[in-house]
């Protein structure tokens, strides 16, 4: 048939109009057509004008059959002069730099596994492209970091091989595929280092890729961010921020553990008082924290105690005023509580938990220390000079000497007391609070029980 369609004689009618079917293949898909070596298209070029000749009358407004196939066949060429000068490697790296970008343009789909190929395959090709935009040495570094992850995983993970992979070798392949994860991964299957249908392994090796980058992001799956509808204007009703709107009722008042008490009394007619201690042999029913003399021209001196309780016992056992009696007639102190409560400090509260009070006492001191040098040191240096109430000597029941150091506030005696202890001159001595006088008495007590 196809010499017959060659030679054209006159036994072919006339009338006879050669033309392809617009359905069926073009020319171009024969098997003889697509042979690159192919030289003599003589006969096909035949065919050629004389279905141009015959199909011309009949395909009016449309192309040609003979115009696609000389189209097709024109593509075809040039193809073929395009690729013949290329050698078969040079071919192999253009196809797999290709599939590599391809790599890289992955669309972001719900799959970790792509996400970290897509990534991996567009770190080392932006390592090692010629116009990078990063430094040499940061190049350089990034690449040997490569070269580790990838022996390490082989050789220390993986251990496929009986003969573990160099990293000169590792380096070389990277350098001579330009970054390309395809041909490396290549190369490697070549050396039988990898197995090219082991697609965990893959995976594994990608991942160890990625942890060796500085920063590595966590390759995680893009997550699709649903677009909310616009509230119109009726909907949007801001939230109040006044807590008073949402309020039904006023809350109750909680009960405090340690509410604030009156602790402080006031002794009215105390102007004859010449001493703190004779201030204070007019006060009984527990420790003080403080004691005051009156100011000049008033008679009126204000006692604090350590706990509520004591000041309470104190003002129902003076409801009556106090008896003193003078040098030409007896005088009567009255007794009043002070305005307003006395809050509880940290410190008032461990004193009244402990056994702390305004007395200090020096057990097994030196019995030659002389009156002054003692109220010397107990009154300290310094503008704010300590109030001392007595200095007391004595013996305890077993014979032991003391010195005994009273004042008239017990932050005095807490700052003496730790002076004491750090003085090396009474470090042969035990130190310790003494029992404070107000506490054990039971009335008036211008003498202490063992005087």
């Amino acid at each position: 048939m196809f010499a017959r369609l060659s030679t054209g004689g006159p036994s072919t009618p006339s009338s006879t109009k050669v033309a392809a079917p617009s359905s069926g293949p073009a020319a171009s898909e024969f098997s003889f057509e697509d042979r690159p070596a192919m030289k003599d298209v003589g006969p096909t070029q035949v065919v050629e004008s004389k279905a141009t000749s015959s199909s011309a009358p009949s395909a009016k407004g449309k192309e040609p059959v003979s115009a696609v196939v000389s189209t097709s066949q024109e593509k075809e060429f040039k193809k073929v002069e395009h690729t013949k000068d290329i050698s078969q490697k040079d071919l192999e790296q253009l196809y797999l730099r290709k599939a590599a970008e391809y790599l890289g343009a992955l669309p972001s789909v719900n799959d970790v596994s792509v996400q970290l190929i897509k990534t991996v395959t567009n770190k080392l090709r932006n390592t090692y492209t010629p116009d990078a935009k990063l430094s040499t040495d940061e190049a350089e570094i990034l690449k040997n970091r490569y070269v580790f992850a990838i022996v390490n995983y082989i050789n220390q993970v993986l251990k496929k091989t009986a003969t573990p992979i160099k990293a000169e070798d590792v380096k070389k392949a990277l350098q001579d595929c330009d970054g390309n994860i395809l041909a490396l991964y290549g190369a490697l299957v070549g050396k039988s280092h990898l197995a090219i249908d082991d697609i965990e392994g893959i995976t594994d090796l990608f991942k160890m890729i990625q942890d060796v980058l500085p920063n590595a992001e966590p390759i995680t799956a893009p997550t699709i961010s649903q677009v909310k509808p616009t509230a119109t204007a009726a909907e949007f009703n801001p939230a109040s921020k006044d807590p008073m709107d949402k309020l039904k009722a006023w809350p109750t008042q909680e009960k405090r553990e340690d509410p604030a008490q009156h602790r402080a009394c006031i002794l009215k007619g105390v102007s004859g008082v010449k001493s703190i201690n004779e201030l204070q042999a007019l006060v009984w029913g527990g420790r003080l924290e403080s004691i005051a003399m009156p100011p000049p021209g008033s008679g009126f001196a204000v006692v604090r105690f350590l706990t509520p309780e004591a000041c309470e016992k104190f003002f129902k056992a003076t409801e009556n005023g106090i008896e003193v009696q003078g040098d030409l007639k007896k005088a009567v102190v009255f007794v009043e509580k002070q305005p307003g409560p006395s809050s509880i400090n940290d410190v008032m509260r461990n004193c009244i938990e402990g056994d702390a009070s305004r007395c200090v006492r020096a057990l097994d001191a030196e019995e030659d220390w002389s009156d002054i040098l003692l109220m010397k040191l107990a009154r300290g240096k310094g503008v704010g000079k300590r109030e001392v109430d007595r200095i007391k000597r004595g013996k305890t029941a077993r014979g032991r000497y003391y010195i005994e150091f009273r004042f008239a506030n017990i932050y005095h005696a807490l700052n003496f007391k730790k002076m004491l202890m750090d003085d090396p001159d009474w470090e042969t001595c035990t130190i310790s609070y003494a029992a404070d006088p107000c506490e054990s008495a039971n009335g008036v007590h211008y003498k202490d029980e063992d005087d």
